[in-house]
């Protein structure tokens, strides 16, 4: 069992079933499964501002309680405001106070056990 702070209150859910990187019978993630996107940022290459989204293409979610991790590991970032993700899209909507690294999203959804990369910055009003 693991286990997910949701506000006040802890969640228990069953462990996720994804396979072992060194599962020979591990099927294809989405990074693997298809080449680079023509739209991807460097994190590396993004400045953020108050209000600004960020949206992140999220791979190796493999239930319907990955977004729920992804989410409580974007959510600890210094600088996010809200969190969005969606394992139907593969991707989580970061709104920011201007103070959240792209690169440290990145970092927190990859420490989480998923991969990550910015492919889109909306700037803010």
């Amino acid at each position: 069992m693991r286990s997910i702070a949701a506000g006040p209150f802890l969640v228990m859910t069953a462990a996720c079933q994804r396979p072992a990187a060194d599962d020979a019978t591990a099927t294809p993630s989405l990074s693997s499964a298809s080449p680079p996107r023509a739209d991807a940022v460097p994190a590396s290459a993004m400045a953020v501002a108050a209000g600004d989204t960020v949206r992140l293409r999220i791979t190796g979610m493999t239930c319907a309680s990955c977004p729920f991790a992804v989410r409580t590991a974007l959510r600890r970032v210094p600088g996010v405001k809200t969190v969005d993700v969606s394992y139907e899209r593969a991707e989580a909507v970061v709104v920011t106070t201007g103070k959240a690294d792209p690169a440290a999203l990145v970092r927190a959804v990859e420490a989480a056990g998923f991969g990550a990369r910015p492919v889109a910055l909306r700037r803010g009003s």
